[in-house]
């Protein structure tokens, strides 16, 4: 029998090795979470973060499954994490571009958000369904990520001081863009251009209406609409009117013989 030749590795092969296991025992603390969380966002274009076993995150990131427990104190922690990164994503691709005009400026952070979340729609669940699953944690991040685009888009009014109806306007339509979007990618015919579109007549309708004075009507309200609701007339009313009929001439009595 033939003696077995030893496997001979290339002293390339084995730096390249050598070098990942130093490479990543080199990573501080802060570099080894940050490799994690995005680890984890990577994963969500796969499944949703709740169906990401820890161990397929340790393994990907070439460390045991109990390290990953030394920088984040429980598998929540986390979820907040990635869910708080995926939404510090989204905030800056959306970013408005203070070299354009302002319905161009809206119309592209439109646009990177629709994109955004066609790209990402496992992360972007994640922080939206995830707030609306009862977690504090989650519900936290989605909300302060809504406030700040709420925050944003009132910058984009110009207005110095926005009442507080022009903010709750604000914040319904943020919900609106969420939640349809989301609907959308289900889908629904629209193409992107005319979602988009929708989205900003719905905005200058209701900025509109929220910076309208008490009894002042919305100015397109007045041009397209009575200043009362019609009232519904009653059965006589509504029947046309009866034209009258030709009276027929008198008739003359004979004459008189003489």
């Amino acid at each position: 029998m033939a003696a077995a030749v030893p496997t001979q590795r290339s002293p390339g092969a084995t730096r390249g090795r050598a070098g990942a296991r130093g490479a990543r025992s080199r990573l501080d603390p802060g570099a080894r979470r940050e490799q994690l969380i995005e680890v984890g966002l990577s994963m969500l274009g796969e499944r949703a973060l709740d169906q990401v076993p820890v161990d397929d995150i340790a393994r990907a990131a070439g460390i045991s499954r109990g390290l990953l427990f030394h920088y984040f104190p429980t598998k929540r922690d986390f979820h907040v994490a990635v869910a708080q990164r995926a939404a510090d994503r989204l905030l800056e691709v959306t970013t408005p571009d203070p070299s354009v005009d302002e319905l161009t400026r809206l119309r592209v952070a439109l646009d990177a958000f629709v994109r955004y979340i066609e790209q990402n729609r496992a992360s972007y669940l994640a922080l939206v369904r995830g707030a609306a699953g009862a977690d504090p944690l989650l519900a936290e991040v989605h909300e302060s990520t809504r406030l700040r685009i709420v925050e944003r888009v009132l910058g984009q009014l110009d207005v110095a001081e926005p009442p507080a109806l022009l903010r709750l306007a604000v914040r319904g339509w943020v919900a609106m863009v969420e939640e349809v979007t989301v609907a959308w990618l289900d889908g629904w015919e629209p193409g992107r251009d005319a979602l988009i579109a929708m989205f900003e007549r719905a905005l200058r309708e209701l900025v509109a209406l929220a910076s309208a004075r008490p009894g002042e009507a919305h100015p397109q309200a007045q041009a397209h609409a009575p200043d009362q609701p019609p009232q519904p007339q009653s059965k006589a009313q509504a029947q046309p009117p009866r034209q009258a009929r030709p009276r027929r001439p008198a008739r003359r009595s004979p004459a008189a013989p003489a």
